[in-house]
């Protein structure tokens, strides 16, 4: 294997390591819950949020607060806040909507914004494994742009059905969650060219530096 090529595998093999394993060992404020699409693409979340808010969260999820619509105008690709709403109060969690966002990048800025008006700084983020990365490289990149640090951590579901067909980014519909992973894979280099994420050796430092409160 080429040097370059070792570096950039052992990069991701790194950090999906250390995020496999980030469970806060102190309190957080909050749990940030990016929409997901149907058919369950968020399955174990809702779960997830319920069990963190009763353990080492502060009873506070953080969701869009949208109706649904997704990046396309007129295009709905999740359920929406007031489903989300209704499945998180049934398990006993506290809901802050966001202002409505259509995608990710858009969420983390909202997100941020709510923390902020909280006083919020340490949360903690869920999502299916292969999502997290893309996700925790997009609150980082928030962060740079807003100015405002936070500790965020990232928690997957216990136990995950990749042979589950479910719909996936925006709302696609009937693709194998196995088969997501590559296009995951695929938009995170998208992303970063656009300057929406950041980088994977900025995330690193981040989980090992920056959240000790050493920041840049």
């Amino acid at each position: 294997m080429l040097a370059v090529e070792k570096a950039f595998a052992l990069q991701y093999f790194e950090v999906m390591s250390m995020i496999a394993s980030d469970w806060p060992i102190q309190r957080v404020d909050a749990v940030f819950f990016h929409a997901r699409s149907f058919n369950g693409d968020d399955d174990g979340l809702f779960e997830l949020a319920s069990e963190l808010t009763s353990t080492i969260s502060e009873n506070a999820v953080v969701i869009n607060g949208g109706d649904g619509e997704g990046f396309t105008p007129g295009t709905r690709v999740w359920p929406g806040k007031d489903e989300y709403t209704r499945r998180l109060q049934a398990l006993g969690c506290k809901v802050f909507p966001s202002n409505p966002a259509s995608r990710t990048l858009e969420e983390g800025f909202e997100f941020s914004g709510l923390a902020e008006e909280n006083g919020w700084k340490r949360a903690v983020v869920i999502g299916q494994p292969f999502q997290l990365l893309r996700i925790m490289r997009t609150h980082l990149k928030v962060m740079k742009k807003r100015k405002y640090h936070m500790d965020v951590y990232a928690v997957a579901p216990r136990s995950v059905d990749y042979n589950k067909v479910t719909s996936g980014n925006q709302g696609r519909s009937s693709i194998v969650r196995w088969s997501q992973m590559e296009m995951e894979f695929d938009r995170g280099a998208l992303y970063e060219a656009q300057g929406n994420l950041a980088t994977i050796r900025e995330l690193i430092e981040y989980m090992l530096i920056w959240r000790r409160g050493l920041y840049p």
